[in-house]
């Protein structure tokens, strides 16, 4: 059987006299019988597992021990304390980010001053909560499906692939309008947050982070002209690395914020592509 430990407070002054200790510890009751009334609290227990005879009685009359005692005891299961104010939540579809300015970091001998530009944007399918207790903190887990793209400027060079990797190569000899080589990623992503509430009527919200990418469904797309014509140089199957974290941070008012993501992981990894990380800062809307 379950075991239960059984604190009965301020005693009565009868039991007092009897000389028996302020905390009575009673181990596995056959049957406990709590009774709670306007001014008074009577505990009545019978039986133990080595004394099937064992019985105890007491009562607290009105003052400010019986308010003590009952404020502690939940009495939907007799004689036990009240419930643990922590709980779970589930949010569907709880969350959208769009990045407003991002950009790209990576070496001279990887970019030098060529213009790059990163965009990015992400919907939030659902989102699981932790609550400890504490109205104002919360831990949650959630499932993001996002797109990043990420831009090359380059009047001399474009990406393509040679040999099954990623690499940059030159313009063909009269090709002229020159384009941006376009990295297009879809990522699947899993978001670890915690987030503190705060400020008049809780409406405000500070977040941080990380989060781990599953980047799918990658290519390449490259603009130019050649002897009049237009043409894409379109490259699939590109070898990003499969996963990549991101830290970030966020601060909400009312749902409406701002967040900043940065990702100290490159999305590709020699030979496969260029080595690069990037930062965003961004809209979010929480909801």
């Amino acid at each position: 059987m379950k075991r239960i430990i059984v604190w009965v407070l301020a005693l009565i002054p009868a039991v007092a006299q009897a000389q028996l200790p302020d905390t009575l510890r009673i181990e596995n009751p056959s049957s406990v019988q709590v009774i709670s009334s306007p001014g008074s609290l009577s505990v009545s227990i019978d039986g133990t597992a080595d004394k099937p005879d064992f019985h105890y009685s007491n009562s607290l009359k009105a003052g400010s021990e019986v308010e003590a005692v009952s404020d502690r005891l939940n009495f939907e299961t007799p004689f036990t304390r009240k419930k643990n104010l922590s709980h779970w939540k589930i949010a569907l579809l709880g969350m959208e980010e769009v990045g407003l300015f991002e950009g790209v970091l990576g070496g001279e001998d990887l970019f030098g001053h060529w213009k790059t530009r990163e965009n990015s944007a992400d919907l939030g399918i659902i989102s699981l909560r932790y609550y400890p207790g504490l109205k104002n903190h919360y831990l949650s887990l959630g499932w993001t499906v996002g797109y990043a793209m990420t831009e090359i400027q380059n009047n001399e060079q474009h990406l393509s692939q040679t040999s099954g990797m990623l690499s940059w190569v030159d313009y063909p000899a009269g090709a002229s309008k020159l384009g941006t080589s376009i990295i297009r990623r879809l990522r699947y992503s899993l978001p670890l947050q915690y987030t503190f509430v705060f400020g008049k009527n809780l409406s405000w919200r500070a977040s941080a982070g990380a989060e781990l990418h599953w980047n799918l469904v990658n290519h390449t797309r490259t603009h130019y002209h050649l002897n009049g014509n237009h043409v894409i140089e379109l490259v699939d199957n590109i070898k990003p690395n499969l996963a990549t974290v991101d830290l970030m941070t966020s601060l909400t008012w009312k749902g409406f914020g701002l967040r900043f993501r940065y990702s100290p992981t490159p999305a590709f990894t020699a030979p496969h592509g260029p080595e690069y990380r990037t930062w965003s800062i961004g809209f979010l809307l929480e909801y």
